[in-house]
């Protein structure tokens, strides 16, 4: 019999591990057997087998930098009463140990939807079952960019077009996040152990610049023109925006508190706080037009060509709009802005639809410059929710009809124990919307 413990003073779900086994010796005897595995805090769930005297061990790791748990989970071939014979980290991206039944092989999943196969003695990769999917950039004609996961610590960028696979760069610095100009004539790919390494190719995937970024990238896009790439670095985008002049590489200057990304504008804070923000004319930092000091929009997505911008946000008074007898609720507001003027359009006010999740509101997933994708969302910081996705067309300032797949069909729980991928949305040039749900590609006409 095998148990994992966890025990801490500070932690409340989580801990210290220690295995604690007993195996029965041929006479009949029993022996117990204290093991402490070490290396960080361990969160309630895993998965414990038996591989001839040793146990097979997955388990959730404590995030601690804002509770729960880590994507990952971190395997372990423990040896009872000595230790782990090795270890690999929850950053590795893997979950679950499932051994063959000979004990020399196991399975686990990748990135939440590949499986692979290691070695038990070692915990050495041996193949993919498959590959991961990491980033996906729509193109026009349905046709995809990819950045593959490969195992082993290989990856690809793979240009998917109905009916044909077609690898552009294989090797050892694996891709994570994409960009593609307007003609997907330059294609820009993060990646590498650090998550820091940039690579410029052309469209035959042929390495035109490789150079550092400051810190780990978590986004890669094009200004509109294709001169400019904005990368927001940090694993959240937390840690501000860094550009590159794509014609030679050099460092393109950005005026302090400046967003991701650059457009026909660059939005940044004003006096150098969080808020209120300016629009500024990128290349001479000339204030355009700034957003009022009460403005409820708090957040600008740039629409493909950059003349428009999204903007959407939440004011005290749009609670009164909810009837009295709910208890709870919101009306997020959203507006299509004119990137250089700061001139709005209607206001679209969207109520939410689960008021009872304190929580839950919508958010732009996409925008194509007249019409947006909506999602409603809840999280916490430690799991999230997605509830589903409502079309609307900012130019009118009204909500579209949605098909009810489209609208509903992607709900799910994520983080926390609910391993399922996030789905991530875009416009392609052509108008066509792509959402990339784990390795599944799904185009919609709309």
């Amino acid at each position: 019999m095998a148990l994992l413990a966890l025990s801490s003073k500070d932690v409340a779900f989580g801990g210290k591990g220690t295995l604690l086994t007993w195996e029965r010796d041929a006479a009949g005897a029993v022996q117990a057997r204290r093991t402490a595995l070490g290396g960080p805090l361990l969160y309630p769930g895993s998965s414990l087998s038996w591989v001839g005297g040793r146990v097979l061990l997955a388990s959730n790791v404590y995030n601690t930098g804002g509770g729960g748990s880590r994507y990952g989970q971190r395997l372990m071939l423990v040896t009872p009463g000595e230790g782990a014979v090795w270890a690999l980290e929850a950053e590795t991206g893997l979950r679950g140990a499932y051994p063959s039944p000979d004990g020399s092989l196991f399975v686990t999943v990748r990135d939440g939807s590949v499986p692979e196969l290691r070695r038990v003695s070692d915990g050495r990769f041996m193949r993919a079952l498959g590959a991961a999917v990491q980033d996906a950039v729509p193109l026009s004609g349905g046709r995809t960019l990819l950045a593959v996961q490969d195992g082993a610590g290989f990856g690809r960028i793979v240009r998917h077009r109905p009916g044909r696979l077609e690898t552009l760069y294989r090797g050892p610095q694996v891709p994570e996040h994409l960009a593609a100009n307007r003609d997907g004539t330059r294609i820009a790919a993060a990646g590498g152990k650090d998550g820091r390494t940039l690579r410029l190719l052309d469209a035959s995937g042929r390495m035109l610049r490789e150079w550092r970024a400051q810190e780990r990238v978590s986004d890669l896009t094009f200004s509109p023109d294709g001169l400019v790439l904005s990368a927001a670095l940090g694993w959240w985008g937390d840690s501000g925006v860094q550009a590159w002049r794509v014609a030679d590489g050099a460092a393109y200057p950005l005026p302090q508190g400046a967003q991701f990304p650059v457009s026909q504008v660059v939005i940044r804070s004003q006096n150098g706080h969080q808020s209120p923000l300016a629009a500024v004319e990128w290349g001479t930092n000339t204030v355009l037009w700034k957003f009022p000091e009460k403005s409820s929009v708090w957040y600008s997505v740039p629409s493909p060509g950059g003349r428009w911008l999204a903007g959407t946000g939440l004011t005290p008074e749009s609670t009164e709009r909810i009837p009295p007898n709910r208890e709870r609720g919101t009306v997020n507001r959203f507006a299509r802005v004119d990137a250089r003027t700061g001139r709005s359009g209607p206001v679209l006010s969207v109520p939410v639809a689960h008021p009872n999740d304190p929580y839950a509101g919508w958010g732009l997933a996409a925008f194509d410059g007249r019409r947006v994708l909506l999602s409603e969302s809840s999280g916490d910081g430690c799991g999230a929710q997605l509830y589903g996705y409502r079309l609307a067309d900012l130019t009118a300032g009204r909500t579209l009809n949605t098909p009810a797949r489209l609208g509903q069909g992607y709900a799910r729980l994520m983080g926390c124990g609910h391993y399922a991928p996030q789905p991530e949305a875009d416009f392609a040039p052509d108008g066509r919307l792509l959402i990339r749900d784990g390795n599944r590609l799904d185009w919609w006409a709309l």
